[in-house]
């Protein structure tokens, strides 16, 4: 039996490593082994299966950070790690992102107005940043709300949008480490500084 999820897969990696332009569904079919009439029947339309691509590419970027972070001690380390990582995760998004806006504005702006990150990764990261104020590493009388909304704000610029730094010479990864190291030291207490300042300068 044909698996619908395998081709949104296999496709979404051919989108990443050549552009959504390069790729057409004849080249899809002719990879996956099936007519291009099955293609259509399953999808409908290319730009169909572009947002179905583009829904799992943002949902495989959201496993690789969880897997990524899930042994941090805390929020700071989490961060830390992602700074590592940052550069492989978002390896071919800008491309995948400036062809998709470039080419299907529509499918475009419909991911990029798509801001529903879920109740539960929001309560997750609240909780966080909560048990950080516990332990003493972020300040007492911060707007949690408010710095949530900053961070998962920037986060999703960077992701669906990457033609913003890319067009000023800078990189998905060299802009993350800039605007969330100054994010968090100033959220943080004297005591989370150091520990941030410590893990950074460890990982050097």
């Amino acid at each position: 039996m044909l698996d619908k999820q395998h081709i949104i897969a296999e496709t979404t990696r051919m989108f990443v490593q050549q552009g959504v332009r390069a790729i057409r569904m004849d080249d899809i079919a002719s990879h996956m082994g099936i007519s291009k009439r099955t293609l259509y029947e399953l999808f409908g339309d290319k730009e169909t299966l572009i947002s179905q691509c583009l829904s799992y590419h943002f949902e495989s970027i959201d496993q690789q950070i969880k897997q990524r972070t899930k042994d941090a001690k805390n929020l700071i380390e989490e961060f830390v790690f992602l700074l590592e990582d940052w550069e492989d995760i978002m390896e071919g998004n800008t491309k995948l992102m400036e062809g998709i806006k470039k080419f299907y504005p529509q499918v475009y702006q419909e991911a990029t107005q798509n801001k529903e990150d879920g109740e539960y990764r929001l309560k997750i990261f609240k909780n966080k940043i909560k048990n950080g104020i516990q332990e003493g590493f972020f300040l007492p009388d911060i707007n949690v709300e408010l710095v949530i909304t900053i961070f998962t704000d920037t986060i999703y610029g960077l992701i669906t949008r990457p033609e913003k730094y890319s067009q000023n010479n800078i990189s998905a990864s060299e802009a993350f480490r800039y605007v969330l190291t100054y994010f968090f030291r100033g959220i943080s207490t004297q005591k989370g500084i150091q520990l941030l300042d410590e893990y950074t300068l460890h990982k050097r």
